[in-house]
């Protein structure tokens, strides 16, 4: 999309407004660059040039299966066009669009609807010619070859575009039968079409770009995945964790698509926030030690017995089977570190070298006490190559 910008004398900073990337990222920014990016890359175009007919036919053009990477490969070399058509609605992510697309067999042929509902307003015009484009056009030309010349006729297309807005989109599609201003985009061909024989079929080589497909699935779904964005932001106030509305809001998405979103990456806004929960409430109880009261109070909880309820039902045992069995209360723990504190800061100031350094060693004692004492006098151990003295009876 920034290419086509470019292409029309748009300035790259303009286009990239609210994207976080600079032109120079863009050659490197490769599969980090999110939805919501590309979202506001499609605005500021849209809001520059218009939503002039045949802009989102621009963005599509020039690109063939090669262009698609593991994914073309993949679907080039698929045994059947059934198969192709397989892989490519399992990884259709890859490849940016934003319509949602379903796909049914039937006696009657094979019914593919492109919803474009959960699409904003402002640019759903531009989106749906720009990923039909690609979607029929592009990958659906590629993998059904000379059929979709010769069978043409038989290939019907519904756009939920009017005749003025979608013309340009028929006519690059040609010789496909299509019509205009219906409900829902829906293509529709005969089921024979599946059993042929894609352009290079080669079963290992399809085998092996699926695999790889998935992986590249995988990797972004752990480092650039919507579910990964709103885990990051569920961790910035646990104390006061935003809805999925806000946090729809703030990915310029509606909340409709948020959901069905992260239902593709196999996982839901409940399940990502419970998760978070548990994850934070068992490094307070277990690594900083903190009592149930207060891991209520940091996790936004009204009463200790509502966070009670909640980590049973996470974890399977309340949160008290997780305390150090000797637990202190705050108030003795902040007075055995203020004592601790005291005496290492006297050793510290000491001229004598030994006893500066079992000054620095107090303080870090003082700063990582536990409530298990035998805990704390191990750790100790390891970090000063010192043994304590047990506590005598």
């Amino acid at each position: 999309m920034v290419r086509v910008g470019l292409d029309h004398e748009v300035a790259g900073e303009r286009l990239l407004v609210g994207t976080g990337l600079t032109v120079d990222e863009l050659d490197r920014a490769d599969d980090a660059v999110e939805a919501s990016q590309e979202l506001a890359v499609a605005r500021n175009l849209v809001g520059e040039l218009g939503d002039r007919p045949g802009l989102g036919l621009e963005v599509a053009t020039g690109l063939g299966l090669n262009s698609f990477g593991l994914l073309g490969f993949a679907l080039l070399s698929s045994p059947t066009v059934g198969d192709a058509a397989r892989i490519g609605l399992r990884y259709l992510n890859l490849c940016h669009v934003f319509v949602t697309v379903s796909v049914t067999v039937g006696l009657n042929g094979v019914r593919v609807a492109f919803d474009d509902d959960d699409l904003p307003e402002d640019v759903r015009p531009f989106l749906v010619e720009r990923d039909l484009a690609i979607i029929i056009g592009v990958l659906m030309a590629g993998i059904f070859g000379t059929e979709a010349v010769t069978r043409g006729p038989d290939i019907q297309l519904e756009l939920s575009l009017g005749a003025e807005r979608g013309r340009p989109l028929g006519e690059q599609l040609s010789p496909l039968s299509v019509s205009y201003g219906r409900p829902r985009s829906v293509l529709t061909f005969p089921a024979d079409l599946l059993s042929a024989p894609a352009p290079m079929p080669d079963d290992a080589t399809a085998r092996l770009c699926e695999r790889q497909c998935h992986e590249v699935v995988q990797h972004r779904r752990e480092r650039h995945g919507l579910a990964a964005q709103v885990r990051g932001r569920l961790l910035r106030d646990p104390g006061s964790m935003p809805s999925a509305t806000d946090i729809a809001a703030e990915l310029h998405v509606d909340r409709r698509t948020l959901h069905r979103r992260l239902a593709d990456e196999e996982t839901s806004f409940r399940a990502l926030r419970e998760e978070t929960l548990h994850g934070l409430a068992a490094e307070m109880l277990t690594v900083l030690h903190l009592s149930v009261e207060e891991t209520a109070q940091r996790l936004g909880y009204a009463t200790a017995s509502a966070f009670t309820h909640a980590y049973t039902r996470w974890a399977g045992s309340p949160p008290s089977r997780h305390l150090p069995r000797t637990e202190k209360s705050p108030d003795t723990r902040t007075r055995i570190r203020d004592e601790a504190t005291a005496v290492a800061q006297v050793l510290a100031g000491s001229g004598d070298a030994e006893a500066r350094s079992w000054g620095e060693a107090l303080t870090w004692f003082a700063e990582h006490i536990h409530g298990d004492r035998q805990q704390a006098r191990a750790a100790f151990a390891e970090r000063f190559g010192v043994q304590l003295p047990a506590r005598r009876a």
